[in-house]
């Protein structure tokens, strides 16, 4: 972070000392270029010099970096094949032929070459099962590729070809043999490699199989397969109802039945978020797509949570396109009856009552000192907690409601005096403010005042109630609790430490908190 963000300084102190902007503007730019760079995706790419370099280009250039990560991927590579060439020296030597030239001059054949080599190379990590870090091409795998007449047309200017990119562009970085005849070739950085796979697989006309096929190669092909996607809709706007295809091609009307399936079911779930609900369910020329494919996506990228095929990241990822498509789950949705005006829902499991081992054995690992010594606690009545955490959702609820967040009588004396003019809790952003994950930032205050709102709400009817079977996996109604606390005779609150401890246990001996 502080070398990005001298780096940052230093570029625009140069072009303030160059005449090209007044010290002001250079402070205020570095900043942007240091916030910008130091964030999501671009984090690990910046701690490559090229990389940055070209990052600081692209924002001095166009005031800023475009939000969507391929419209900048695409701005680097342009960069570094058609610019870092002019911040060189010995430009003479490097001069290309006449036939290079013109054929780096076509930029769809040029970016064919590029897009072959960066597909290439990244089934060679898969090959050599090396999928965290990054495998060489050979430079003779490299020359056979590209001497096809489907791109340079010659093994002379396949040769020259690779050793301008190298020694000019940067774009491809020679390893091994002698300076000037590297035996092997990878690209400066892998997300480079993976956009550009991605660019090459969405470009094949049949690419519904091939999305498929790589689907089988556990997630590896994830990312190249977003920005493939991402490609064709930010970059290829003529081409989205290609895109379109595509992803109702990864979700056929046949249930998934295999974890190839459900990564293809994953993919083309990421695709439809980039639509959004609006845009698939303005497709009505497709029997089979538009309302009808949302019909079968969403309950089917429920079940990717609920079974194990697919990595944990990867169930995570299927959470966060429910949280752009719709969530349905009981206890998260807010409606659970279609056409009903949201409101609070809460899913509960009823914990029973009865003697627990709380605490820790000495010496238990991942225990705290506080933990000890382990000791029996008999919690004397049943109760329920909450099968998941509080979402945004749900808070947001409290919060935006006139007799929430700001009604003194949710607030214990001392909540009140922290609370003071605050309106709202502290946000976050990306994944953190999705509406289906667990609200973050929430004081002890806040959480204890959402507990009595949640009871009133409740008590008016504004608010349902149901209780999941863990045995059955199945819901019921929580009618008698529900008239428990319409009578009084029972609240929402948070859990003390023994009922969380006792809940989190369950029948182990050791807690399960994940």
């Amino acid at each position: 972070m502080k070398k990005i963000a001298g780096f940052a300084r230093a570029w625009y102190n140069e072009q303030s000392r160059l005449g090209h902007m007044n010290t002001e503007q250079a402070e205020r730019r570095a900043n942007d270029l240091a916030n910008a760079s130091s964030g999501g995706d671009l984090i690990e790419m910046s701690s490559n010099p090229m990389m940055l370099t070209s990052i600081a280009i692209i924002h001095q250039k166009d005031i800023g970096l475009p939000r969507e990560r391929v419209r900048l991927y695409q701005l680097i590579v342009d960069v570094l094949i058609s610019r870092w060439q002019k911040h060189k020296t010995g430009e003479e030597s490097f001069a290309p032929s006449q036939a290079l030239t013109a054929f780096l001059k076509d930029d769809n054949r040029l970016r064919a070459a590029l897009e072959i080599l960066a597909y290439e190379a990244h089934r060679a990590n898969y090959t050599a099962g090396n999928t965290n870090g990054d495998a060489d091409l050979s430079r003779g795998h490299a020359l056979t590729l590209l001497e096809s007449s489907d791109y340079l047309g010659s093994a002379e200017l396949a040769s020259e070809f690779l050793d301008y990119v190298d020694q000019r562009s940067g774009l491809l970085v020679g390893k091994g043999g002698e300076l000037e005849k590297p035996t092997s070739y990878s690209f400066p950085h892998r997300t480079i490699q993976e956009y550009l796979a991605g660019c090459y697989l969405v470009g094949k006309r049949n690419r519904g199989r091939e999305f498929f096929k790589h689907a089988a190669e556990g997630d590896f092909w994830s990312l190249p397969a977003l920005m493939g996607a991402e490609e064709l809709f930010y970059n290829h706007k003529s081409t989205r109802d290609t895109l379109l295809d595509l992803t109702y091609h990864l979700c056929p009307e046949t249930q998934p039945q295999t974890e190839q399936a459900e990564r293809a079911l994953l993919w083309s779930g990421q695709f439809a978020c980039l639509f959004g609900n609006e845009g698939i369910e303005s497709d009505t020329d497709n029997p089979s797509g538009g309302k009808e494919f949302l019909k079968r996506l969403i309950p089917r990228t429920v079940n990717l949570l609920e079974n194990f095929h697919l990595t944990p990241r990867e169930r995570a990822e299927a959470g966060n396109t429910l949280a752009k498509l719709g969530d349905p789950r009981v206890g998260i949705a807010l409606s659970i009856v279609e056409g009903q005006p949201d409101g609070l829902n809460l899913l509960l499991c009823e914990i029973p009552a009865g003697k627990f081992l709380m605490g820790s054995k000495e010496k238990e690992e991942g225990a705290y000192e506080d933990e000890y010594p382990q000791f029996e606690y008999n919690i004397p009545n049943n109760y329920f907690m909450s099968r998941y955490p509080i979402t945004n959702a749900q808070f947001d609820l409290f919060v935006k409601d006139p007799q929430g967040y700001v009604n003194d009588a949710w607030w214990t004396k001392t909540g009140l005096e922290w609370r003071g003019d605050r309106k709202e809790h502290a946000r976050y952003s990306g994944a953190f403010a999705l509406l289906n994950h667990p609200v973050v930032g929430v004081t002890w205050y806040e959480a204890a005042a959402f507990c009595k709102w949640a009871t009133d709400q409740m008590r008016k009817s504004d608010g349902g109630m149901q209780i999941y079977d863990s045995s059955t996996h199945s819901i019921r109604e929580a009618k008698s609790l529900k008239s428990e606390i319409q009578n009084l005779k029972s609240k929402i609150r948070l859990p003390t430490e023994a009922e969380w401890e006792r809940a989190a246990r369950r029948k182990r001996s050791a807690l399960s908190v994940g």
